[in-house]
This record gives structure tokens, C-alpha cells and sequence, in this order.
């Protein structure tokens, strides 16, 4: 053969135990890594199962302090709620307003009569 021959070609670049072998290679790279990726995501499907259980246990947990809180405020300060406590105060303040404003009517009346 010499320079500017055609070559004979039959299609087939490499030899064919080589396209075999590059062939199954390939075949189990594309295995391999979907088997990866099932077990990657199954992984992180239980990770985040996980995270939301803790989740939900603390947000429970939460509501439930909550709830404490709540009826242990109510219980401290339910007499602002009592009937008697706000007729005792509506009488104090009552009584004190009269007594003020007698008290500022004798001093009016008694800078008259001056």
C-alpha cells in the first residue's frame, strides 16, 4: 500500500472481542449506577421519614406545652374573670370617685364662701 491507497474497511473500528468487552463495560456502568441510585434514594427516603416523625413528635410535643401553659395562666389569673372581683373593684372605684369629687366640691364650695 502506499500513500493515497484506499483501504480496505468492513465497518467495525475495533475488533470484536474489544466491542464486546466495551460493550458489557458499559452495560454494567449503566447498571451499577442505577442500582446505586435506587439504593441512594431509598436511603434518603428513610432519612427523611425519619426527620419527619422527629418533626411531628416535637410539633406535638409543642402543642402540648402550649396547652400547659395556656391552662396553667388560666388558672393563675382566672380571678380577673371573677364576678365578685369585678364588683368589689366597680365599688372601690366607685367610693373613691364620690370621695374625690366631695372632696373637690368642698374645696370649690369652700373657696366661695371665702
Amino acid at each position: 500500500m502506499r500513500a493515497g491507497d484506499l483501504v480496505p474497511f468492513d465497518g467495525d473500528l475495533y475488533p470484536i472481542d474489544l466491542s464486546l468487552r466495551l460493550g458489557l463495560g458499559l452495560e454494567k456502568c449503566r447498571v451499577r449506577g442505577a442500582i446505586d441510585l435506587d439504593h441512594a434514594l431509598e436511603r434518603h427516603e428513610i432519612r427523611l421519614r425519619e426527620c419527619r416523625s422527629i418533626a411531628e413528635i416535637r410539633a406535638e410535643a409543642d402543642q402540648r406545652r402550649i396547652g400547659i401553659l395556656e391552662s396553667e395562666f388560666d388558672r393563675q389569673h382566672r380571678w380577673y374573670r371573677s364576678t365578685v372581683f369585678i364588683v368589689v373593684v366597680t365599688a372601690v372605684t366607685t367610693v373613691a370617685a364620690l370621695i374625690g369629687a366631695s372632696y373637690l366640691l368642698d374645696v370649690a364650695l369652700g373657696q366661695r364662701g371665702r
